[in-house]
């Protein structure tokens, strides 16, 4: 980023945050599995593997719109995995933990943190 941001470059940025088809969930999915000490400080989860999910999306409504208009549940499998739920192609939840390390959210992953 240094490199591209000297002054005089002119050159076009842009910025895709994979975590962006994941950002309107309702705040049961959002702070489901956090303790209460860090839902207090406005932290949540906020799922990833967004970008791919939309990609989903995306093609199935040129393939099969029917299906895109309905529920589905799709597994990113790869360098990291997760399953989101969507629902007329927008994502309902997601399996992401509170970081991205966490993937599935499972108790022990989440006591592993220290918040203080």
């Amino acid at each position: 980023m240094g490199l591209i941001c000297q002054p005089g470059k002119k050159s076009i940025q842009i910025a895709c945050f994979d975590n962006a088809f994941h950002a309107h969930h309702s705040p049961l999915f959002t702070e489901y599995a956090l303790p209460e000490k860090i839902r207090d400080k406005g932290i949540r989860r906020c799922g990833f593997h967004g970008l791919s999910y939309e990609w989903i999306v995306h093609s199935l409504r040129l393939e099969e719109p029917k299906l895109a208009e309905g529920r589905i549940i799709a597994a990113h499998l790869g360098n990291g995995a997760s399953l989101c739920a969507m629902k007329n192609g927008i994502s309902i939840d997601t399996t992401m933990g509170m970081t991205a390390l966490d993937s599935h959210v499972v108790a022990l992953l989440i006591r592993d943190r220290s918040f203080t």
